[in-house]
């Protein structure tokens, strides 16, 4: 199942094989990479959901958006952690703050914010981007016609969400290997 899922290199990683064992014993079936990302979101959104006493559920959409914007950024920028009071701050307002707060996906460490691991950062980078024209993807992933090496894992994501557009062939056309 790991390897049809092509998902391996994620058991490597503790918190991933923990979550990647519920969710196989859950559903007896592992699904591709993009699909796994996902549902480990959904799953984190449950599970913090649970946690608070208002009613996130209330909140998802607007809170999904929030952490993709926030993934987009901290690509933008080639960051993983984003100062609370220089970048994080000036991103967000404090509503929209204490609202990212809910989410098991990021963490603070000492004046830091990050994602719990690179691959949710990455996921929802792709997830935000997907929702984009053609143009302005290109104008964030390439440098004429090369890929931006940065972009490289979210790319990976992106190629596995639908598009409106062939982003693999666009990829195959500019930059094959």
């Amino acid at each position: 199942e790991v390897r049809m899922a092509n998902i391996f290199s994620l058991l490597e990683n503790p918190f991933y094989l923990i979550q990647i064992r519920d969710l196989f014993l859950k559903e007896k079936n592992l699904p591709p990479k993009s699909e796994l990302m996902e549902k480990l979101i959904v799953n984190s959104f449950e599970f913090d959901d649970g946690k608070f006493d208002d009613n996130l559920e209330q909140s998802y959409e607007e809170l999904m958006q929030l952490l993709g914007k926030l993934a987009m950024a901290m690509q933008l920028v080639q960051q993983s952690k984003l100062e609370d009071r220089t970048d994080y701050q000036k991103l967000f307002n404090k509503q929209n703050r204490e609202l990212l707060q809910h989410s098991g996906l990021l963490s603070k460490e000492a004046s830091t914010w990050q994602f719990v691991h690179n691959n949710f950062r990455e996921y929802l980078a792709a997830k935000y981007l997907s929702e984009l024209t053609q143009e302005e993807v290109l104008a964030y992933i390439s440098v004429g016609s090369d890929i931006n090496p940065s972009w490289f894992n979210v790319l990976g994501f992106l190629t596995e969400i639908p598009l409106t557009w062939d982003l693999t062939s666009w990829i195959v056309e500019n930059n094959p290997e």
